[in-house]
């Protein structure tokens, strides 16, 4: 932008330009005499061309003729007439501009060159310069938010693997246990269901490592995510695990080993009965496991449920963390930012825990 220019003060005598804009009232009268014919020479050749047919015609040679001559006059009526309107008017505008000098020096339309623009450009800048680092600082909160999400959500897939790695090591040691017992004969019942009692619960290291091997993409860096491994492994340990495991497939042990001296008796029945009677006993018997087996399906349905309430809660967690470091920044402009909660049943334990 230039700097504001410096105008002059000029003096300027009004008794000629009053003197010249007397002597312009007689045009006034000259010029609606000139429209006047212009106006009945228009209509007269418009009336005319409303019935020609285009063949050549001497009344409208003569016509035309003297429309051309009537439009050379008018046009030097003009040229004389602008001539001497631009003697009275030139000084006036010059009048008009020095006037307005003193309103220009402060004039707030944006179109004057002056120092309240450059003034109000300043502070402008200043306040896009607060606005852009706002956004900044909001666009990096949301980028923490969506990588905090998106740890939450590989930390619900590792605890989701756990629980489906205990219920895969008890639905084993259960189907293993059926084909145990399905295998078993009377005449080696009773050295089989010793060695059954025998049977020790445990879970491999590598199964429960294996749970936290999960696909990510490079939205987490390497290592954020050996730390997001570190810091899920200390809250769900392997001894916490293996307890659990353990826990499962010890249910499934003492059901059968209770169930021994029952499963020996179906035995017996079952060597004794027709075939018909085989065939019912084996169908009840098959029911009865796949009601455990229902039983441990809803099991894993409710650990499932529980791990995804609680990937919600730190998600919602993450949307109060990111609110919060909104809200403290300055506020540019009139924006507002309102967090809602759909559900109300985590909303008091995610809003208290943020707090």
């Amino acid at each position: 932008m230039q700097e504001p220019t410096t105008t002059t003060n000029l003096p300027i005598k009004l008794e000629p330009i009053v003197q010249a804009i007397q002597a312009f009232d007689a045009l006034y009268e000259k010029s609606e005499k000139a429209e006047e014919r212009l106006k009945a020479k228009h209509e007269e050749l418009t009336n005319f061309l409303s019935e020609w047919d285009g063949e050549d015609s001497e009344d409208l040679e003569i016509m035309v003729n003297g429309s051309t001559n009537l439009l050379t006059k008018a046009k030097e009526a003009y040229d004389i007439w602008n001539q001497k309107r631009t003697e009275i008017t030139g000084p006036l505008d010059e009048l008009k501009k020095q006037l307005m000098i003193p309103e220009k020096r402060v004039a707030y339309d944006g179109k004057t060159d002056n120092y309240y623009s450059k003034l109000r450009s300043t502070l402008q800048k200043i306040q896009q310069i607060k606005l852009e680092k706002v956004k900044r600082a909001q666009a990096e909160a949301a980028r923490k938010t969506a990588l905090e999400n998106y740890k939450v959500d590989l930390g619900k897939q590792m605890k989701r693997n756990l629980v489906d790695m205990v219920k895969r090591r008890v639905v084993e040691v259960h189907e293993n246990s059926i084909k145990f017992f399905n295998e078993t004969t009377l005449a080696d019942f009773d050295t089989r269901a010793k060695q059954y009692k025998g049977f020790k619960a445990k879970l491999q290291r590598e199964l429960y490592d294996k749970c936290f091997s999960v696909t990510h993409n490079n939205s987490i860096t390497d290592q954020e995510y050996k730390d997001l491994v570190v810091q899920i492994q200390k809250e769900e340990t392997f001894e916490k695990w293996e307890a659990l495991t353990i826990e499962g497939i010890e249910a499934v042990l003492i059901d059968f080993r209770g169930r021994i001296p029952q499963i020996k008796e179906e035995k017996i029945a079952f060597e004794k009965a027709g075939e018909e009677e085989r065939i019912r006993l084996a169908d009840e018997k098959a029911k009865e496991e796949e009601l455990k087996r229902q039983q441990i399906d809803q099991a894993q349905r409710d650990a499932e449920k529980m791990i995804e309430q609680d990937a919600e809660l730190d998600k919602m967690n993450n949307t109060f963390h990111e609110q919060a470091v909104v809200q403290s920044m300055p506020q540019v402009g009139a924006t507002k930012k309102v967090v809602r909660c759909t559900e109300k049943r985590p909303v008091v334990k995610a809003l208290s825990t943020s707090i």
